[in-house]
């Protein structure tokens, strides 16, 4: 009988401990931007297995104007860069703002890939920043959870202007 008693009293102590204790959400992160000086800012998102137009859309913006890519190739195995860029008639103004912030993680940190960039066909982004001095190439993936929080409002903005000039 004392070791029935011992048990619930062991067992009442431990939920009292777990009810007690609240796991705090981790705060929001707002990521800095850096700003740089770009002659160019080239951006896609992609699926590999994938039929049609829409599988791969690849943007770039360069002296003020935006142009689409017309090969659609699947940016991860584009190492080669290779592009048939065509003027865009979309409006500069209201995606120019995306080759500006950049989320500063992505310029500090040595990673290239983030996440699982189209692991189980949900797709990815690729991102390549060509500055004054350097290139820079990022994959990202599009699930959230797979990524920094840093990046997440970066990749919402990339979702929205691919959106916008579709």
């Amino acid at each position: 009988m004392k070791t029935i008693k011992l048990i619930c009293a062991v067992g009442i102590i431990l939920s009292g401990l777990c009810v007690s204790c609240k796991k705090e959400p981790l705060p929001r992160v707002t990521p800095t931007p850096v700003i740089l000086s770009t002659e160019s800012f080239i951006f896609s998102r992609y699926h590999g297995m994938c039929a049609g137009e829409e599988c791969v859309e690849t943007f770039k913006l360069e002296n003020g104007a935006i142009y689409e890519d017309t090969l659609d190739q699947y940016s991860l195995h584009n190492d080669n860069g290779i592009y048939d860029f065509i003027q865009h008639n979309g409006s500069f103004n209201q995606i120019a703002d995306i080759q500006t912030n950049i989320p500063a993680i992505l310029l500090n940190d040595t990673l290239k890939t983030y996440g699982i960039p189209d692991g189980a066909d949900w797709g990815g982004y690729q991102v390549i920043l060509n500055t004054d001095t350097q290139t820079y190439k990022w994959n990202i993936d599009r699930i959230k959870s797979n990524i920094p929080v840093d990046l997440h409002v970066f990749v919402d903005s990339l979702e929205s202007k691919i959106n916008q000039l579709q």
